[in-house]
């Protein structure tokens, strides 16, 4: 059992759709949503992906929401990559399977250093890792 779920972008680009997988959503609806983290590797690839968006009042809307209503819905449960995590992922990396992308290696050693379930739509081979993903019920 863990403590607690940290939701890597992926899920959180998945609420933002318009018509988002009901999967997703029924998941999200089921468990205690006060266990709910993310890391600000996410709010870094949220803002990646905002990049992406042309429409103007869309990218704001979404700009607004990142900086504003995700930051209000994660106070406290946002985690930072401290030296002890970069360490920890630094000794994980090297055992990980080629193609594993840091940003996936480094959100496992969050929710391994933290005891978290990871959340997300991504294959994840890390040992001891409880993977979640909603899409696949």
């Amino acid at each position: 059992m863990s403590n607690g779920y940290l939701l890597d972008t992926s899920v959180l680009l998945e609420t933002l759709r318009t018509r988002p997988a009901m999967a997703v959503m029924e998941w999200m609806e089921s468990v205690d949503q006060d266990k709910f983290y993310v890391s600000a590797l996410t709010i870094g690839e949220l803002m990646a992906a905002l990049e992406q968006v042309s429409d103007p009042d869309r990218r704001t809307a979404l700009m607004r929401w990142i900086l504003t209503d995700m930051q209000s819905w994660f106070r406290g449960k946002i985690l930072t990559l401290t030296p002890e995590v970069a360490a920890f992922w630094g000794s994980l990396a090297g055992k990980l399977p080629q193609g594993t992308s840091a940003i996936t290696g480094l959100q496992g050693a969050f929710a391994l250093k933290q005891g978290l379930a990871l959340v997300t739509r991504e294959m994840v081979a890390i040992p001891h890792l409880n993977v979640i993903n909603p899409w696949v019920r």
